[in-house]
């Protein structure tokens, strides 16, 4: 019994963001340079480090054990992740054009069950329901705008029962919930609610009511991805922490688009964005521009999943402000 308290003490102190994300981060940027063999050896540093490693890790790990030539290795990690949930057949249709010699063992692995410890299914419910509340005024046929006060009461309402929830039970992930069936996502029930709130709070100016100190203790726990937190409180505008996660942009005038382009900054400026962003888990912002260019490129071709580091805003502007605003932007390389 001693000794149970004692592993359970020492997995609760784990911190994600020193002992997992990083060496993940070495993984993908090893990726991008097809370096498997480093890229496999730094994914498997990174799950022995930790009680939990999100299935888009596994993913990718067992994608360059396959490259490798080494179905052993991979083999195990695919049995993880279908033991959450994934549906064999999704998985099986992204690596069959790539490693066909999965043939002969995949009746075996797709028969494998899945782990019996998700027993949260009441509270992922009970935010199913919370995000038709969510949208439910939000559907109807034309403007919302008759309706944004009764909205923004839905959405207080909203936040502050899953403040509750987070609270009794921890965050609503993969860890919690097992992996979706037919994607491979850092995404999590009840990420709509959040972006509305916060969305909402940037506008309302309430930094007193922010879910800042919720989500980097969730990404500390390894239950929230660090990129989607950075997104997250780009859209609640905070001033005092700047992690450059709004993504990649496409802005349209006309005929003409500017293509893929991220924001630049000036060196002072992104030194400081670089120091914030290790300090959560994130890698330098160059490093995360190449891993966006790989994600939009070549990652789906590859058979890897990079795919939380798409994320696009695309945007029409008339050609004044199409003109000025590219100054502040650069060509994603």
């Amino acid at each position: 019994m001693l000794m149970l308290l004692m592993s359970v003490t020492l997995t609760a102190q784990v911190d994600y963001t020193q002992l997992y994300y990083p060496t993940v981060n070495r993984a993908e940027l090893s990726i991008v340079e097809g370096d498997y063999e480093n890229a496999l050896q730094s994914f498997q540093t990174a799950f022995a480090a930790v009680h939990f490693s999100p299935s888009i890790d596994l993913y990718n790990a067992a994608v360059c054990a396959l490259y490798l030539g080494e179905p052993a290795t991979a083999k195990p990690l695919l049995i993880r992740i279908l033991g959450r949930g994934v549906e064999p057949q999704y998985l099986w249709e992204r690596l069959e054009r790539f490693h066909p010699e999965l043939v002969a063992d995949w009746e075996a692995l797709k028969a494998y069950p899945r782990v019996g410890i998700y027993e949260a299914e009441s509270y992922r419910q009970e935010i199913y329901d919370m995000e038709s509340l969510d949208q439910e005024f939000r559907n109807i046929e034309g403007t919302d705008e008759p309706y944004a006060d009764t909205i923004a009461a839905i959405d207080r309402q909203n936040i502050r029962r899953f403040r509750e929830l987070i609270a009794e039970h921890g965050f609503p992930g993969e860890q919690l919930f097992g992996a979706e069936k037919q994607i491979l996502t850092t995404e999590f029930p009840g990420l709509i609610i959040l972006r509305h709130y916060l969305q909402g709070l940037s506008r309302k100016q309430h930094p007193e009511n922010d879910l800042m100190e919720i989500l980097i203790r969730a990404v500390k726990a390894g239950q929230l991805e660090p990129n989607l937190m950075a997104q997250l409180l780009s859209l609640q505008g905070k001033t005092d922490l700047r992690l450059g996660g709004s993504g990649v942009w496409v802005f349209r005038s006309g005929s003409e688009t500017s293509g893929y382009v991220v924001e630049k900054y000036p060196k002072e400026q992104l030194e400081k964005i670089n120091e914030d962003r290790r300090q959560y888990g994130l890698d330098p912002l160059a490093d995360y521009h190449r891993k966006a260019a790989f994600s939009l490129q070549k990652a789906r071709e590859r058979g890897f999943d990079f795919s939380k580091y798409s994320t696009t805003n695309k945007i029409a502007l008339d050609r004044t402000a199409y003109d000025r605003i590219l100054q502040s932007f650069e060509s994603l390389r």
